[in-house]
C-alpha cells in the first residue's frame, strides 16, 4: 500500500472503540456480535452498524450480523498471529484472506523493506552424485511468494541453458518459507548450475528476492546410476507430493508446462470417479490460454528379458480438448537427455476418449516386441494455442504375465476409394494391416467386384496370413479392381477376421464413369501448411509440402478446398505442381482474404500472413471463376464494423467463410455453383463457449445462405469441427449445425452417413468433423454413396499424421448428365400425414428407369426396403410418385429411395426423416377389466400385429394376432389380477399393464 491504514473497531451491538495510542497493545472482547474490526485510511471514528465508503479498506471481524464476513479466520494462539495473505488483497472471506504464523509485526516506524535471504538450499552448494531429476528446494529466512521471472539450469562446462521455469508456472510451488521444484532428466555425471531472476521471489509484504546471479552461489554434480523399474510393482501415483516419483523423469521439448504432482488424483475406492484425490502426475496445456507444448513423462528402465509376456496398465484421466496423449517404446534410451535422440515406437495406449474426464484403465498392452535389458516407455503430450488438454496418470504397472493378451488387429484405413478406372482395366491400391498376439490365422475375404492379394499379383477374392506373418509387424494388403462395366458405380468390402477380436470391416469403392464427365471434389484440413513456426503442425515443413503434392496427385480430383492454409508461397508450390503433371494453366487457385485475429483494426492484430485460411485449388477446364463476393461469406476487406459484428466472434475471431462462385462445365453442361469453404470455431477451452460461438455461426451461415441465395447450387465444406449426428463437444448431444441438419428440405450432408456408419475424419479422433453440406438444387447433381474418407491417402507417405496433417481428405462427386444420372429428382420429401409417414417424389426426366425402392430406418445407417414402386420407364415430363408408410416407430423414422434402372445399375437418393412422437401407439380400454379388454391401434397394419396375455407368473394365458383397427380379447375366463399385455408388430414392441376384476 502506499500508505498507512488505521484499525478501529466497528460499530454495532458493543459500540464504538476510538483508536488505541501508537504502538501501545491491548485487548478487547470479540464475538460474533459484537466488537468487530473494520481497516480504514482515515482517523475519524466510524459510524453505523454497517458502514460504507471509500475510506473502507476492509471489515476484518468475523460475524453473521452487520454484514461481516462470511467465514471465520484460522485461530491465532500464544506463539502466532493472524497475518493477511496474499497482502492488500480482500476474497471477503477471512478463512482465505488469513493465515497462521509467527507474530513479525510492524509499528508506526514504517513498513517491513527487508528483502526476503535464503537459508538454505537442496540440494546443496558443492552437492555431488546428485540425482538426475533434481528435486530442489530453496528456503528462506520468512514467507515467501513468486513474483515474476525465471528459475534458470545451465550446463558448468559450456554456460548453456538446459531449462527455464517460469516461476508462475505449475512446475514451480511455494509452501510458507519454501520454493519446489523438479528440474528435467539432467545427463550423468555432469556439473550445472543454478540461476534466479531479481524479483522472481517475494516476501508476503511484497519485498524482492535479489535472486542468484553468480554461478558459484548454487551449484552440483549428478551421478551415474539409472533407476531400474520394478516388474509386478503398482507406482501410486497417490504418493507423490512435490516432485514426480523416483526413476521417472520429465522432459520438456516445447513450452513452459511441465509434468508436476498435482491433486488431480483417483480414489481408490472410487476408481471411474471425478473427485480430486491427491495426487497424480499431471501435464496441462492450458493456463490462462492454450500455449505449446511438448512434454515426456519417460518410465524408468525395465529388464524385460526375464518376463514371459511383459504387460503395461495404467489408469488416465483426460480434460478440455486437445490432442490425445501418446504412448511410445524405447529400447536404445540412455535413461537421461533428450529423449528425441533416441528410437521410439508407438504403441496403441488405449487412452480415453475427448474430453471424457473419468480416470480410465488402459490394460493389456503388450510389450512382448520390446524386450531388452533396458526398456523404456513414455507418455508424450503436445498443445498447441489452439487446443491445450489436461492429461492425469496413476498406478501404472508392468506386469509378467504368464498368458499372452487378448489378439488385436488394427488398419490404417477404413476406406479405399478408387474414382474413376475404365471398364474391363484395373487398378491396384494397397493398405496395412497389423496384428499383435494372434493364435489363430486371420482371414481377409473380399466382395463385388474386388480382389486381394499379399503381393501385387495373384489376386482372389479371398488370403489368409499365419501368425508369424502379422505379430508385431505392418504388413500391406493388395486389393484390385476391374470394373466388368462401363458407366456404373460398384461398392464392396474387405472383411478381417481371426479368432478373438470383433471383426474389421474395409469399405470399398469404385467407379467406371468416366471423371470426364463429373466433377470431383475433395476438401482438406492441411494442417498449418506454409507457417515457418515449427512448433505449429508437423515441424519438418519441407516433407509436409513435398507429401501434400504426393497426395494430390494421387487423388486427382477438379476442385481441392483447402483449410488451414497459412504460406501462399507453399500453395502456389503446390498448384505448380499440380501443373507439371496435368500441363502449364491445368489447376489455378483462389485464397482468402481473411483469419483469425488479422482485423488489422483490432488491438493487438496478426499478419494476415500468418494466420490460417481457406482455399480453393481448381481444374481451369472444369470450373472458372465469376467472382468471391463480397458479402457475408466475402472475401473482401476487413472493415472496423467487421468487429462489432457477432458473426466476427462466432467464426474465430474474423476466420469468415470463403465464398467463390463459379461456372462449372461438365459434358458440355454449364452450371453456376458456389462453394463455401469453411473452417468453423474450433473446439477449444471453455469448450460450452466454443459450442454457443460455433453454433451461432452455423445458424447465421444456414439463414444468410436461405436468404441471399435461396436457389443457388450451394456446395459447403471443409472443418467444421463438429460431427453431424452427435456433437463432439462434451455436455452436448445435439450437434452444433442442428439448424442444416435440420433444414432437409433445403440441405443435405452427403457425409452425414459415413458418421452414422462411425468413420472419422481425422487421425487421432474417433469422430467426423470435416463435412460437406449440399443445397436442395445441388443435391440433385451428387452422385448418390460418393462421399468417403480418403484414410488410404495415409499409404502414399510415411507417418502421415505426424508429417502430413491431422485431418483426412473428404471426397463426394456431381454430375449433370442425365446418362450417369438417368432419373433426375427434383424433389424428396418425407412429411406427417396423420399416424402415417406420406413419402413423395417428383422426377423432372427419366432413361430408361425400371423401379424405384422405398428403404426405411430407425438410426439412419441400415435401411430395409418396405415398398417397390414401378417407373415411367422413359419421360421428359414431371411424374409424381408417393407412398404412405403405416408401420412408422416411435422417434426418428427415415426414408430413402434406391432408383434400378433397366440395366441394373442402382443409385440411391438422400436420406430424409420424419419424428413421431411419444404418443401411445395403441390405447387399451376399459381398465380394469371385466369381461373383455379392446385394444385400438393408430393405424391399420399391413402384417398381423402378435398380440400375447402374460400373467404375473410370466404363463402366457392368451395368444392371438391382429392386422384390424381394434381387437377385443374376453376376460371372463382369466382370474382376477394383474397381466400384462404384449404387442409386437413389424417394428415396434408395446407392454401395458391392465387388471382384471
Amino acid at each position: 500500500a502506499n500508505g498507512y491504514f488505521l484499525i478501529q473497531m466497528a460499530a454495532g451491538s458493543g459500540g464504538l472503540y476510538n483508536l488505541p495510542t501508537p504502538d501501545v497493545t491491548g485487548t478487547t472482547s470479540m464475538s460474533a456480535s459484537s466488537a468487530k474490526i473494520i481497516l480504514v485510511n482515515v482517523a475519524t471514528t466510524q459510524t453505523g452498524s454497517c458502514p460504507t465508503g471509500a475510506q473502507i479498506i476492509d471489515k476484518v471481524g468475523f460475524g453473521t450480523a452487520n454484514c461481516f464476513e462470511t467465514a471465520v479466520a484460522p485461530a491465532a494462539s500464544n506463539t502466532t498471529s493472524i497475518s493477511r495473505i496474499p497482502l492488500g488483497t480482500d476474497s471477503n472471506n477471512n478463512s482465505t484472506d488469513f493465515t497462521a504464523g509467527s507474530p513479525s509485526p510492524t509499528n508506526s516506524s514504517g513498513p517491513d523493506v527487508t528483502a526476503p535471504v535464503v537459508t538454505t538450499l537442496l540440494p546443496a552448494n558443492g552437492a555431488t552424485g546428485v540425482s538426475l531429476i533434481v528435486d530442489a528446494t530453496i528456503t528462506f529466512n520468512e514467507d515467501i511468494k513468486t513474483g515474476t521471472g525465471n528459475i534458470i539450469v545451465k550446463r558448468s562446462s559450456d554456460n548453456s541453458t538446459v531449462q527455464t521455469l517460469d516461476v508462475t508456472s505449475n512446475a514451480v510451488t511455494t509452501s510458507g518459507k519454501n520454493v519446489i521444484f523438479s528440474t528435467q532428466t539432467l545427463a550423468v555425471n555432469t556439473s550445472y548450475y543454478l540461476l534466479i531472476d531479481n524479483g522472481a521471489i517475494r516476501d508476503i509484504i511484497g519485498n524482492n528476492f535479489a535472486g542468484i546471479s553468480s554461478p558459484s552461489v548454487w551449484q552440483f554434480t549428478t551421478g551415474s546410476a539409472v533407476t531400474t523399474g520394478n516388474i509386478d510393482f503398482t507406482y501410486d501415483l497417490n504418493t507423490c507430493t512435490s516432485s514426480i516419483p523416483s526413476g521417472f523423469s520429465q522432459y520438456s521439448s516445447i513450452g513452459a508446462q511441465v509434468w508436476a504432482c498435482t491433486t488431480f488424483g483417483r480414489d481408490p475406492a472410487n476408481p471411474a470417479g471425478t473427485a480430486a484425490f491427491p495426487s497424480a502426475v499431471t501435464m496441462n496445456g492450458y493456463t490462462t490460454t492454450n500455449v505449446a507444448n511438448e512434454d515426456w513423462f519417460i518410465s524408468p528402465s525395465f529388464d524385460l528379458n526375464a518376463t514371459t509376456f511383459p504387460i503395461l496398465s495404467f489408469w488416465s484421466r483426460t480434460a478440455f480438448n486437445g490432442l490425445p496423449l501418446q504412448l511410445k517404446v524405447s529400447t536404445d534410451y540412455t535413461g537421461s537427455g533428450d529423449p528425441a535422440a533416441a528410437t521410439w515406437s508407438n504403441v496403441n495406449g488405449k487412452f480415453p476418449g475427448l474430453a471424457s474426464n473419468v480416470w480410465t484403465l488402459s490394460d493389456q498392452i503388450d510389450l512382448t516386441p520390446y524386450k531388452s535389458s533396458t526398456t523404456y516407455f513414455a507418455f508424450v503430450y503436445s498443445s498447441s494455442d489452439d487446443e491445450g488438454a489436461r492429461w492425469s496418470l496413476e498406478d501404472i504397472r508392468v506386469s509378467n504375465s504368464a498368458t499372452a493378451p487378448a489378439a488385436e488387429i488394427s488398419t490404417n484405413t477404413s476406406d479405399i476409394q478408387f474414382g474413376y478406372v475404365p471398364a474391363t482395366t484395373d487398378a491396384i491400391k494397397f493398405f496395412t494391416v497389423n496384428a499383435s498376439n494372434l493364435t489363430a490365422n486371420l482371414t481377409l475375404s473380399a466382395t463385388g467386384n474386388f480382389l486381394i492379394s499379399k503381393t501385387t499379383n495373384s489376386f482372389t477374392s479371398s488370403i489368409s496370413f499365419v501368425p508369424s506373418e502379422v505379430n508385431n509387424l505392418y504388413t500391406d494388403v493388395y486389393v484390385q479392381f476391374i470394373p466388368p462395366a462401363a458407366s456404373t458405380t460398384y461398392t464392396g468390402t474387405v472383411t478381417l477376421s481371426t479368432a478373438g477380436p470383433s471383426n474389421i470391416v474395409i469399405d470399398l469403392k469404385g467407379n467406371s464413369i468416366d471423371d470426364a464427365q463429373t466433377l470431383e471434389v475433395v476438401n482438406w484440413n492441411i494442417e498449418w501448411f506454409g507457417t515457418p513456426n515449427t512448433t505449429l503442425g508437423p515441424p519438418n515443413k519441407n516433407l509436409q509440402e513435398a507429401n501434400v503434392k504426393t497426395i494430390l496427385r494421387n487423388i486427382n480430383a477438379d476442385v481441392y478446398a483447402l483449410t488451414e492454409i497459412v504460406g501462399e508461397a507453399s500453395l502456389q508450390s503446390v498448384v505448380a505442381d499440380l501443373n507439371a503433371v496435368a500441363g502449364p494453366g491445368a489447376y489455378d487457385y483462389v485464397l482468402s482474404n481473411y483469419g483469425s485475429y488479422t482485423n488489422p483494426f483490432a488491438s493487438g492484430a496478426s499478419p494476415l500472413a500468418e494466420a490460417q485460411k481457406q482455399a480453393l485449388i481448381y481444374k481451369t477446364s472444369v470450373v472458372s471463376i465469376i467472382g468471391t463476393p463480397a458479402a457475408y461469406v466475402t472475401n473482401g476487406v476487413h472493415t472496423m464494423a467487421d468487429l462489432s459484428n457477432p458473426a466476427y466472434n462466432y467464426f474465430s475471431s474474423g476466420r469468415y467463410p470463403f465464398m467463390v462462385n463459379t461456372n462449372v462445365t461438365l459434358g458440355g453442361v454449364t452450371k453456376q455453383v458456389r462453394f463455401v469453404v469453411l473452417h468453423a470455431k474450433a473446439n477449444t477451452s471453455p469448450t460450452a463457449t466454443a459450442y454457443a460461438r460455433r453454433k451461432n455461426g452455423s445458424d447465421t451461415l444456414n439463414f444468410r445462405l436461405n436468404a441471399d441465395f435461396p436457389n443457388d447450387n450451394i456446395i459447403l465444406l471443409g472443418d467444421f469441427n463438429d460431427d453431424l449426428d452427435v456433437s463432439i463437444t462434451a455436455g452436448f448431444t445435439t450437434t452444433s449445425y442442428s439448424t442444416f441438419v435440420n433444414d432437409n428440405t433445403r440441405f443435405f450432408a452427403p457425409t452425414y452417413t459415413l458418421s452414422l456408419q462411425g468413420k472419422k475424419s481425422t487421425v487421432s479422433y474417433s469422430d467426423m468433423i470435416d463435412h460437406v453440406e449440399i443445397s436442395n438444387e445441388m443435391q440433385e447433381f451428387y452422385m448418390s454413396n460418393t462421399a468417403g474418407v480418403l484414410s488410404n491417402v495415409s499409404s502414399l507417405v510415411s507417418n502421415y499424421g505426424s508429417t502430413t496433417s491431422d485431418h483426412y481428405p473428404i471426397f463426394t462427386r456431381y454430375a449433370f448428365d442425365p446418362v450417369i444420372l438417368p432419373v433426375t429428382l427434383s424433389e424428396f420429401t418425407v412429411v406427417k400425414k396423420g399416424n402415417a409417414a406420406l413419402v413423395q417424389w417428383t422426377t423432372e426426366q427419366e432413361l430408361n428407369s425400371k423401379s424405384f425402392i422405398v428403404e426405411h430406418s430407425t438410426d439412419g445407417f441400415y435401411f430395409t426396403a418396405i415398398a417397390t414402386i414401378a417407373a415411367k420407364g422413359n419421360s421428359s415430363t414431371k411424374q409424381l410418385y408417393s407412398y404412405n408408410d403405416n408401420d412408422v416407430v416411435l422417434g426418428k423414422n427415415y426414408y430413402r429411395l434406391k432408383i434400378v434402372d433397366i440395366d441394373g445399375k442402382q443409385t440411391r437418393s438422400s436420406t430424409k426423416w420424419v419424428s413421431f412422437d411419444n404418443n401411445k401407439m395403441i390405447t387399451v380400454y376399459p381398465n380394469p377389466a371385466t369381461d373383455k379388454i379392446n385394444i385400438q391401434f393408430r393405424t391399420v397394419s399391413t402384417t398381423a400385429r402378435v398380440i400375447n396375455l402374460v400373467d404375473e407368473q410370466g404363463k402366457v394365458v392368451y395368444q392371438g394376432t391382429s392386422a384390424t383397427l381394434v381387437h377385443s380379447i374376453a376376460t371372463d375366463r382369466f382370474a382376477k389380477g394383474i397381466y400384462y399385455l404384449q404387442v409386437q408388430d413389424s417394428r415396434n414392441s408395446y407392454t401395458e399393464k391392465v387388471m382384471v376384476k
